[in-house]
């Protein structure tokens, strides 16, 4: 049974029929938590992640942290698919459950065996350490958990209705505050720190998942350009990245290799056309997450919008170059001084309306970037490069 209207529910992400939607959800989950039968006899504690991949990647210093304190305890994850391989490739955890989130909202039958799988596992601790969290994912699959113990964070309202966050705040035993900085890399070691007052939270670097195959092993050094992000609208220009890669070929006596997921092959190949040089790579749509980690970490520096890739370069101790727009301003970059060694570097157009929330108000093409991303100056990127090399 696919819910296929409810992306048209979106837009009433406020109002009465989306509420009505939710709580009827919810009322579905109860149904299968009062009537299934428990199988697990093996108590665990279960961390809840399901966010996208840049998420995932910045809060892998928690990860190493909490299961520092509990060496004793195995630990299972709840994931998001598009994470899975990484997560089990870097051999933290007992068990991974990976969930595909766009069916477990669309879809009944498939919500239902997620929500019997997780309420059969018997828990110590259950941990969603999400700040925006949301009413249909993470916290039904908090809810669901078979844990007297429930911890998340107080959070706020962007993922969700205040309404159901009433509802959602109930379904935990504990709820902790990490408002002290805007930035997520920071409430992540606050979370940690209010469970393990003076505890060490470390930001280590990812090891070695996988061997690359020869066809992926660039013999030169190499620039990692990544013009894709996940929204069209927070994209800097194709014609200034390619501007800026004709600039770059001419400094730096390695390669630029272009990079980015299926979706993105279009846009990448009309930034390539745009250049038609032998020192350029295109990678785009031919890795996995895994391989493309082991991409980045043989770089010798990678230029990204605001997306995953920047993410994990810094986990990787791989120099960045963020092109940053306004919208989230400080919450994912910049990174705070106390993190990573090789934080990104940010290159921003600073305006008055910073940290909007993408809710931009300033009158614009809508073929064209945010004013904040589409008024960065690619001479102002090539600079911070040239600097860096």
């Amino acid at each position: 049974m696919n819910l296929i209207f409810l992306d048209k529910l979106n837009k009433f992400k406020n109002g009465p029929i989306k509420i009505l939607f939710s709580l009827f959800i919810a009322t579905f989950d109860s149904l299968i938590i009062l009537f299934n039968k428990k199988t697990s006899s093996k108590k665990y504690n279960l961390l809840i992640k399901v966010d996208a991949i840049g998420d995932f990647f910045i809060w892998l210093p928690f990860a190493k942290s909490f299961l520092k304190n509990n060496s004793n305890k195995p630990t299972i994850l709840i994931c998001n698919k598009i994470v899975q391989e990484v997560a089990e490739k870097l051999n933290l955890f007992d068990l991974i459950i990976p969930v595909d989130i766009l069916k477990f909202k669309r879809n009944l039958i498939y919500r239902y065996k997620v929500i019997k799988k997780v309420n059969s596992l018997k828990a110590y601790i259950t941990i969603h350490t999400t700040f925006s969290r949301n009413f249909l994912i993470g916290d039904s699959l908090v809810r669901c958990s078979d844990s007297n113990k429930k911890v998340g964070s107080k959070g706020d309202n962007i993922n969700q209705n205040f309404v159901l966050k009433i509802f959602s705040d109930n379904w935990y035993t504990k709820l902790l505050s990490t408002q002290n900085s805007n930035s997520e890399i920071t409430r992540n070691k606050e979370f940690f720190l209010n469970l393990y007052p003076g505890s060490k939270y470390d930001f280590e670097l990812i090891p070695k998942l996988i061997n690359l195959k020869k066809d992926l092993k660039i013999p030169r050094p190499y620039i990692i350009i990544f013009p894709g992000a996940s929204y069209y609208k927070r994209m800097w220009p194709v014609e200034k990245f390619a501007k800026l890669i004709k600039e770059l070929l001419k400094r730096f006596s390695g390669e630029i290799v272009i990079c980015g997921s299926k979706s993105e092959i279009n846009l990448c190949s009309k930034l390539e056309s745009k250049i038609k040089n032998s020192r350029i790579r295109n990678f785009v749509g031919q890795t996995s997450l895994t391989e493309f980690t082991e991409i980045v970490r043989r770089s010798k520096l990678l230029i990204s919008n605001e997306t995953s890739a920047i993410h994990i370069a810094t986990a990787l101790d791989v120099q960045s170059i963020c092109i940053l727009g306004g919208g989230h301003y400080g919450r994912f970059t910049p990174y705070p001084l106390d993190s990573y060694k090789k934080r990104p570097i940010s290159v921003v157009n600073e305006m008055f309306c910073f940290q909007c929330n993408w809710n931009c108000y300033i009158k614009h093409s809508k073929n064209k970037p945010f004013p904040c991303i589409d008024l960065i100056e690619f001479k102002e990127v090539l600079k911070k490069a040239n600097n860096y090399l």
